[in-house]
């Protein structure tokens, strides 16, 4: 009875140590994602903070450490893509404008606010509400009302 038990813990034992492995080396990849804020230079030539790239579960994250940290990542340019939403103030009509992100477990929207700059809000104009567009902008702020505010200033977008 007593070798039995000592094999079957062994066993169990193995099997923890090679699902502890599968854990650890699952995460690991060889392709440099760049440095701890993820800005990296990929093989489109996009220099800066490529969250088009991200699972949702790490996007979600980071877009989280975007929103706590805004000073690390402001004048930064950011590549995301997204759902376009219009949304107009009951108050003065006047129009916000979001990409909202694939969510890590469906349960909460999450993304930017954006404002075209003006070369392109003059040339291409705002994409159709609902569209899944990609831009890529600078983290910018604004103050508001004596409050911050902090969105993408949109150099390009495009249709997916």
């Amino acid at each position: 009875m007593k070798k039995r038990m000592i094999r079957y813990f062994t066993i169990l034992l193995a099997f923890c140590f090679c699902l502890l492995l599968l854990f650890l080396f699952a995460g690991c990849n060889t392709v440099n994602r760049g440095d701890s804020r993820g800005q990296t230079a990929n093989d489109d030539g996009f220099d800066g903070l490529d969250l088009t790239q991200l699972s949702s579960t790490v996007l979600s994250a980071e877009i989280n450490k975007i929103y706590r940290n805004p000073s690390d990542y402001l004048g930064m340019m950011v590549k995301v893509s997204g759902v376009y939403f219009l949304s107009l103030s009951l108050s003065d009509n006047q129009a916000f404008h979001y990409i909202i992100t694939k969510a890590g477990d469906a349960c909460c929207m999450e993304g930017f606010e954006f404002i075209l700059a003006e070369t392109v809000a003059e040339t291409v104009g705002y994409p159709v509400d609902q569209a899944r567009i990609e831009v890529i902008g600078i983290l910018s702020e604004m103050e508001m009302e004596g409050m911050r505010y902090y969105y993408l200033d949109v150099r390009e977008w495009k249709e997916l």
